[in-house]
């Protein structure tokens, strides 16, 4: 018993609120321990992190500059897409939206 609970303790007992909370933080600590429920997902969680940080420190020393014009190209290239798409996509929708109104005041 913690220096805390024994002055407490001493004292008077605890309200049921205290006990709900105890019960709550016991029952959390048993699932944390259960080793397949948590501890191998975390463990799968960080091997993949470990991986992700290995590739990724080998493929930033590797790249020269050139590549990097080339890859910031490209990505400008995808960006300029994207706006176009978006723009074409809110202009089929402002269509379908006077579609739809058609279509209702119809009925």
């Amino acid at each position: 018993m913690g220096k805390l609970e024994a002055k407490r303790a001493g004292k008077k007992p605890p309200t049921r609120d205290e006990v709900a909370f105890r019960k709550k933080l016991e029952q959390m600590d048993r699932e944390l321990k259960r080793p397949t429920h948590y501890r191998g997902k975390l463990e799968e969680l960080s091997s993949v992190v470990r991986t992700q940080d290995d590739l990724s420190g080998d493929m930033l020393s590797t790249v020269d500059d050139e590549n990097k014009k080339n890859i910031k190209l490209f990505l400008k290239r995808q960006m300029d897409g994207l706006q176009r798409l978006t723009k074409e996509l809110q202009k089929q929708q402002r269509h379908l939206r006077i579609i739809q109104k058609g279509i209702s005041e119809r009925t």
